[in-house]
């Protein structure tokens, strides 16, 4: 429970017909007490023995609790966090301001935008740390959360790699002080969710990207003029490390696995399914790409789609393509089933609303994409798919299966997934199977290249 000047906090829920629980929380001042619901673009509603172990979660950091646990506690915790600070702000408390103010608050719960009081307040232009603000700034601006949030992130990180010293000048940011700090982060990078818990090893590709922000500041301080290109230390001398050879595409029999999956008619593990499915047949669209859609963009008499990525809108505005997608028949019965009403300006899937502000939106997506993650995983279980299974995986197993099928080519690959090179494409691709590397090994033997035709 959460207490702030005779205000307090707390889990609760409604009891649903098929007595599972809608979980809300429970504000109670001066002994009276009322519930709300999270503002989430759709409620949080787990069985009762569920909802009993996030509440032990919460109250006590039990360890022994499972992933499904987890993940829905973490989603429900941001709000239990809003309502905190918005009863911090109240003075004085009344339940009505109160009311507004959280309903509202769903963008900056569910997509995690974090706080400014994370965020030194000094200006000094020369302090990282305040480039990082400003580049934060500027991207919700943009409607950016997610790029906002990974500057605050990089910026905390740094805070804890000098023991929360908050000034940090980007003369001292040397090729030296960064393989330090790729250490430090290889050991203590990921910061424990407990209350003085013990820091864990970050991954490499946390890694990368949070150098990668730290380049961004750079070059944005650059450009501003603020420091000489002389301080630049990713030249040479300290290069930002990638992860390679981490698996994310799918093999075919795995995939098959999916599309034979059972799930119950109308149930949110057929839709997190479908949507897999969906993403994986139509060149691996990303999920802001599909919930973005529009039905004048989708046209089921000719079977295609035609979209641009967002994800380029306001990166390559010269340079920006259609991506045309050709329709299967099972694609088609997914957006029946989980389509709008067909009306040529409203949005294809019923997940965003036009009244809905860039930041409202992206939290409805990475909601949306948590849920389905969960859901996916679940599935990978059940049916034996030993790597991990996200919407992430649908985007790069379309473009490894069709290389892997010998016959398309790289550059189709490439224009299929709205890429301008062919370096960004190999990126996606997978590594080959044992069979394939068996075939063409093979091929380095001179009785076998006189077998061929």
């Amino acid at each position: 429970m959460i207490s702030m000047n005779a205000v307090s906090v707390n889990l609760s829920f409604d009891t649903l017909k098929d007595h599972r629980v809608s979980v809300k929380i429970r504000i109670t001042f001066k002994r009276e007490q009322r519930k709300y619901a999270l503002p989430n673009a759709e409620p949080v509603i787990v069985s009762k023995a569920v909802y009993a172990k996030i509440v032990l979660f919460h109250t006590t950091g039990n360890l022994r609790v499972s992933e499904e646990v987890r993940q829905q506690y973490f989603l429900i915790r941001s709000h239990l966090d809003t309502a905190k600070a918005i009863i911090e702000k109240l003075s004085p408390f009344d339940f009505k301001t109160f009311k507004i103010l959280f309903s509202n608050s769903g963008a900056e719960s569910t997509s995690q935008k974090l706080s400014d009081s994370h965020v030194p307040s000094n200006g000094n232009p020369l302090n990282i740390h305040a480039r990082f603000k400003l580049l934060k700034e500027k991207e919700y601006a943009l409607g950016s959360i997610k790029n906002g949030n990974l500057c605050i992130s990089a910026s905390q990180s740094l805070i804890r790699f000098q023991k929360g010293a908050d000034q940090l000048l980007f003369t001292d940011i040397t090729p030296e002080f960064l393989e330090k700090y790729e250490s430090w982060m290889l050991k203590y990078g990921k910061a424990s969710k407990k209350q003085n818990g013990k820091p864990l090893p970050a991954s490499i590709n946390t890694v990368n990207i949070y150098t990668r922000q730290i380049r961004k500041a750079f070059n944005s301080a650059i450009k501003d003029k603020i420091i000489s290109e002389n301080a630049y230390p990713f030249k040479s001398a300290y290069v930002i490390p990638s992860e390679e050879g981490n698996p994310k595409a799918l093999e075919l029999t795995d995939i098959e696995k999916i599309f034979k999956y059972e799930a119950e008619a109308g149930s949110t593990r057929q839709r997190s399914k479908d949507l897999w499915i969906l993403t994986y047949l139509s060149n691996g669209i990303n999920m802001k790409d599909l919930c973005m859609l529009r039905w004048h963009q989708v046209n089921l008499i000719t079977k295609e789609i035609t979209f641009k990525r967002q994800k380029t809108l306001r990166t390559r505005k010269e340079r920006q393509k259609d991506i045309i997608v050709n329709l299967h028949d099972e694609s088609i019965e997914i957006f029946k089933r989980w389509g709008t009403p067909y009306s040529p300006n409203e949005y294809v899937f019923p997940f965003l609303s036009d009244d809905m502000d860039e930041s409202r939106k992206r939290s409805v997506i990475d909601s949306l994409i948590s849920v389905t993650n969960n859901h996916l995983s679940i599935i990978a279980k059940e049916v034996g798919i030993s790597i991990k299974l996200r919407t992430y995986e649908a985007r790069h197993s379309f473009a490894t299966v069709l290389l892997q099928s010998e016959s398309v080519p790289l550059y189709f690959i490439s224009d299929a997934l709205g890429h301008t090179t062919f370096s960004t494409t190999e990126r996606y691709l997978g590594r080959f199977s044992k069979k394939q590397n068996k075939k063409y090994v093979a091929n380095l033997l001179p009785n076998n290249q006189e077998k061929k035709p």
